[in-house]
């Protein structure tokens, strides 16, 4: 795969067929999995920043699954939830699973070692690097590869956030609306470690709201995630973390945001 690429594998009873992604870059996997009938994994890596790998089958099973380097926070309870997963669709076997739940609580500097090395791609035995793709992906595009994107959708009472939560919830909002230009990524793989696999596109579309200048969608969208993964983190905290000041943010901005978050 090279120092930054993306793959694609379809899962068939001889093992994973290489196909090209084609001129789609915008390719559902979802779309891509109904007209293949088999599983389908796309993998994108970059040696520095990490791997994420993006599952999509044909019953609709779907979720997404991300080793970034040097994270300190290590693998969740989510992430050996999808290995197993993963391992009960046998696309990868249940030595190889417990072998990459095991390699994620590694140290950051040898996990970022093992990543390098493409240690994930090999946990799933992909075609070595060198393989040709044996043909272009086929694929309706546009069919949704998830169905978790209605951000203001009423969630669970059992995920309901407690009343003294607002002013942690209202950290985020401000740090994702005024502060987040782009350059860290420590609070969206955060997020991402707590958030069940088939959910953690929800942080790519809030980066994307961002990213695209839609505030209004920034409120709803940063309390769907803090909504579901509360009890697993201290975000009070964490949201004062001088690991998450961005580079890109104005002087009187990031002064403002030490001055919030206590740290100034």
């Amino acid at each position: 795969m090279g120092d930054r690429g993306r793959s694609i594998y379809v899962r068939s009873n001889r093992g994973w067929t290489p196909v090209a992604a084609g001129d789609g870059a915008d390719l559902e996997l979802g779309a891509l999995a109904a007209a293949e009938r088999a599983d389908v994994i796309q993998i994108w890596f970059d040696d520095d920043a990490g791997v994420m790998l993006q599952v999509a089958g044909v019953d609709g099973f779907a979720g997404e699954f991300s080793v970034p380097l040097a994270d300190d926070g290590g693998a969740g309870a989510e992430d050996a939830r999808f290995v197993d997963a993963l391992a009960g669709r046998k696309l990868l076997t249940a030595a190889a699973a417990r072998a990459l739940k095991s390699r994620l609580k590694d140290p950051p500097e040898t996990r970022d070692a093992w990543v390098r090395g493409h240690g994930v791609e090999k946990a799933f035995r992909f075609p070595p690097a060198a393989t040709e793709p044996a043909r272009t992906a086929v694929a309706p595009i546009g069919a949704p590869a998830y169905d978790h994107d209605d951000h203001t959708a009423p969630v669970p009472r059992r995920h309901r956030l407690p009343d003294e939560a607002r002013p942690t919830i209202d950290l985020h909002v401000f740090y994702w609306t005024e502060v987040w230009s782009m350059n860290v990524w420590v609070l969206a793989n955060r997020y991402k470690k707590h958030l069940p696999a088939a959910d953690r596109r929800q942080v790519d579309e809030l980066c994307n709201a961002v990213a695209m200048g839609n505030t209004g969608e920034i409120p709803a969208r940063v309390e769907q995630i803090l909504t579901q993964t509360w009890q697993a983190e201290d975000w009070a905290a964490f949201i004062r973390s001088p690991k998450l000041d961005d580079s890109g943010t104005d002087d009187d901005t990031l002064r403002r945001w030490r001055e919030m978050t206590g740290r100034e």
